[in-house]
């Protein structure tokens, strides 16, 4: 799945799963909100991987593996899979356990477009 020529918005609801509040500068809220404005023109690949997903349900319940104050991760579910697992297609692998893989995807200010498997350094 390719998010070509735009963006999209995703909205998260987040729970915590005893209910408790997430405390924010000293006030508490019932669930926390995140909008992720998310760009095809820059990433069309990998954007358009996470849509896709949101759309489908994947991280719908998923708990939240990583929430440090620098990062928050999730979408490892349960079970020996690291990830979603679907179809493999031309531009999208397969892994050991039918994981989803998707291409690295590097756009560089000033390059006419991403490129793919490969890093800057590699690049020049």
């Amino acid at each position: 799945p390719q998010l070509r020529g735009g963006r999209a918005i995703v909205e998260f609801v987040l729970n915590k799963p005893d209910n408790a509040p997430f405390d924010v500068e000293g006030v508490n809220y019932p669930e926390a909100r995140m909008v992720m404005v998310i760009d095809g023109f820059t990433a069309p690949v990998t954007g358009g991987n996470f849509v896709d997903l949101v759309q489908k349900g994947f991280y719908t319940n998923m708990p939240i593996q990583r929430s440090d104050g620098f990062v928050v991760q999730t979408g490892d579910p349960e079970g020996p899979a690291d990830g979603y697992v679907g179809t493999p297609s031309k531009s999208i692998g397969k892994g050991k356990h039918g994981e989803r893989l998707i291409p690295s995807e590097i756009f560089v200010k000033g390059d006419k477009g991403p490129f793919y498997e490969t890093t800057i350094e590699d690049e020049g």
